[in-house]
């Protein structure tokens, strides 16, 4: 073949490339980019709520729960007081105040914690020297678990405990299923006046 075959050969390869350069598809650089890149969330956005705002009640309050308020009398005592206790225990409580230790064999008086006297002039019991705590005395919102308080009448207190006494000074009832205790009441115009849970042996009061 001589060289001008070849300068022919050449240059009709070169047009065959160039038609088949123009024939061919190309994608189009825009399918690349019809779908526009997923929104990316802004820092901190993920938080559908201030930090810390997960905590619905301040920190340590589910470590110092408030303790329950004491307000029955008996059969037993009076929450963590009971009867028979000495005077250790008994301050060991913290529902009362001694306010007169016993001495020599008699008997001292304490006042019970946030509690007032109705008549206000009496004690919130007593504390004797032999027996430990010998009685404890109503005061306002304490009621017996029968719902007898200072002011019930002397009927209610008779449908609630019919097996009352009366003696001598005041009224009483022995407490079922507790043989040590008792209800006392006194009575004044029909209602209760005094009203106190005591052991049965107790020596401090008539």
């Amino acid at each position: 073949m001589n060289s001008r075959s070849l300068a022919a050969a050449a240059a009709t390869a070169l047009a065959a490339t160039l038609l088949a350069g123009c024939d061919g598809d190309d994608p189009a650089p825009a399918a690349r980019s019809s779908t526009p890149p997923a929104s990316t969330a802004s820092p901190g956005s993920a938080q559908s709520t201030p930090p810390g705002s997960v905590q619905s009640t301040p920190p340590g309050s589910a470590q110092t729960p408030t303790p329950p308020s004491a307000t029955a009398l008996g059969p037993h005592g009076y929450g963590a007081l009971r009867l028979g206790m000495n005077e250790r225990a008994a301050r060991g409580t913290g529902l009362v105040t001694i306010t007169s230790a016993p001495k020599s064999g008699g008997c001292g008086t304490f006042d019970l914690k946030g509690r007032t006297d109705p008549k206000g002039d009496g004690v919130g019991g007593y504390l004797s020297a032999r027996y430990g705590v010998a009685s404890i005395f109503a005061r306002s919102g304490m009621a017996t678990p029968e719902g007898i308080t200072v002011g019930s009448t002397r009927a209610e207190v008779k449908r609630a405990y019919p097996r009352m006494e009366d003696g001598p000074n005041a009224s009483f009832t022995r407490i079922p299923g507790t043989p040590k205790a008792m209800y006392g009441f006194l009575f004044d115009g029909g209602r209760v006046r005094e009203l106190t849970l005591d052991l049965e042996m107790q020596d401090c009061h008539n």
